[in-house]
C-alpha cells in the first residue's frame, strides 16, 4: 500500500468494496482477490478508481483460480478485470452521481450509471439508490453473446435502530445479468439465494 496527498495506490490480495465489483463476505473466509488497485481524492467531492483483478480465491478453495462471470457457463473465466470509475458527491454529501465501467476481459463488459441520495425529515432520513447497468460480450466472446440492461432502485427510511426499505428490479434483454462469481452486485433484490437477475425478471 503507497499513499501520495489523497492518492492511494495497493498491490496484492485485495478485498474491492466498489459498485462494479464487491468482495462476498458472507462466509467465514471471505473472497480474496489478487490484482492493483488506485484510488484518489485529490479533488473536493470527487472520488477516482481504477484497477486490475488478476486472480481470485473463491470461497469454497484454497487456492487462487482465474475469474467467471456468474449466470453464465463456468469454462467461461478469464484473468483480467479492469474497471474504472467513480462518483462526484454534493449538496453538502448528501447527494451522489456515479460512472463506471468495467469488464471481466473476452467475456463481458459492463457501463453503469449510478444515482443516490439521502433527505433528512424530522425524525427520519429518507434514501434513494438508482442504478443502471448496461452489459455486452467482451472480445473472444467465451460466454457467447450478451444483451443485458438491468435497471435497480432502493428506497430506504430510517427512524432510530429501524430501516424500512422498497425495491424494485428488472433485468431486460436476452441474457441474464452479467456479474463476477460470488460477488455481492450493487442491486437492489440480490438475496443470498436467488439474486432475480435472470433475462426478464
Amino acid at each position: 500500500k503507497v499513499r501520495l496527498s489523497k492518492t492511494v495506490a495497493k498491490v496484492g490480495g485485495l478485498m474491492p468494496k466498489l459498485p462494479v465489483v464487491s468482495s462476498g463476505d458472507s462466509r467465514l473466509l471471505p473472497q480474496v482477490f489478487n490484482g492493483a488497485m488506485l484510488t484518489s481524492q485529490e479533488i473536493a467531492g470527487l472520488t477516482v478508481n481504477a484497477g486490475q483483478l488478476r486472480e481470485v480465491n473463491y470461497r469454497d478453495s484454497t487456492d487462487m483460480q482465474d475469474m467467471r462471470a456468474s449466470n453464465y457457463a463456468a469454462t467461461a473465466t478469464s484473468d483480467r478485470f479492469n474497471y474504472f470509475g467513480g462518483d462526484y458527491k454534493f449538496n453538502q454529501d448528501n447527494t451522489a452521481v456515479g460512472l463506471w465501467y468495467s469488464e471481466l476481459q473476452d467475456v463481458y463488459d459492463q457501463k453503469l450509471l449510478q444515482l443516490s441520495h439521502n433527505q433528512a425529515v424530522g425524525a427520519w432520513k429518507l434514501g434513494a439508490v438508482f442504478g443502471y447497468f448496461d452489459s455486452d460480450e467482451n472480445g473472444r466472446q467465451l460466454a457467447g453473446k450478451i444483451d443485458n440492461d438491468l435497471t435497480s432502485l432502493m428506497l430506504s427510511a430510517n427512524t432510530g435502530a429501524h430501516t424500512f426499505r422498497l425495491g424494485y428490479q428488472h433485468s431486460d434483454g436476452d441474457n441474464p445479468f452479467p456479474f463476477l462469481q460470488e460477488t455481492d452486485p450493487a442491486i437492489s433484490s440480490y438475496l443470498q439465494i436467488l439474486d432475480f437477475t435472470r433475462a426478464g425478471e
